[in-house]
């Protein structure tokens, strides 16, 4: 057992699809879990994007944020991560303190809050039918990738988009990032995954910026 990875027998992760055993899998399996009678301790994770700061200017209005769209096998309470490019699986008793697209889309209407650049913020729910400039966010990866050797990642897909329908007018972009993780155990993946999002949300600022101004 390698304890740098925190993939301890009682503290591992879980697998997804579920792996068929053996009969003498299945008896090493019964044996470990009479090991780990006692369950370690469940921690749980947020994701908390850094304070931009004052951003100078002259305010921008009203911006709408919708909720940010994650995937189901991302949404659920367990950290998930990539072995390889056909097996995937949740980190056990390592937990999100609530759905990441709640965590997502809290986080962005506070960063774009702290800014100072917009006369107000409109999140969800209140975001659905509120007229202004809508943002919209679909996650498409928010996971540990599993690497050869020491090459883990955090890794961060998006795509989002900016409409100002009163102006008949949008502008869309994809943005990935990549981030390495260290220590490789479940707070090092965390660590990183924030990191990511916290590079996304400077790219979708500076986008917003350029958006108003045309």
């Amino acid at each position: 057992m390698n304890d740098d990875l925190g993939r301890s027998p009682c503290a591992g992760r879980g697998v997804w699809p579920p792996v068929r055993f053996g009969l003498a899998a299945a008896l090493g399996a019964t044996l470990l879990l009479m090991a780990c009678s006692s369950p370690p301790e469940t921690r749980y994770y947020d994701i908390r994007l850094p304070d931009p700061g004052s951003i100078a200017g002259a305010p921008l209005g009203r911006i709408i944020v919708d909720e940010v769209a994650v995937p189901d096998h991302l949404d659920g309470p367990e950290i998930f991560y990539r072995s390889s490019a056909y097996e995937a699986g949740y980190y056990g008793y390592h937990l999100w303190v609530r759905p990441l697209s709640t965590s997502l889309s809290a986080e962005i209407v506070a960063y774009l809050i702290r800014t100072g650049r917009f006369e107000e913020v409109v999140g969800p729910p209140e975001a659905l039918g509120a007229e202004g400039i809508r943002l919209s966010v679909t996650v498409r990866e928010f996971a540990e990738i599993d690497g050869v050797g020491d090459a883990w990642t955090a890794d961060v897909d998006v795509a989002f988009r900016l409409e100002d329908a009163s102006a008949r007018r949008h502008a869309e972009r994809t943005i990935t990032r990549s981030v390495p993780i260290a220590p490789r155990n479940a707070a090092g993946t965390v660590a990183a995954l924030n990191q990511a999002w916290a590079e996304v949300a400077e790219v979708v600022m500076d986008e917003i910026l350029t958006f108003t101004k045309k």
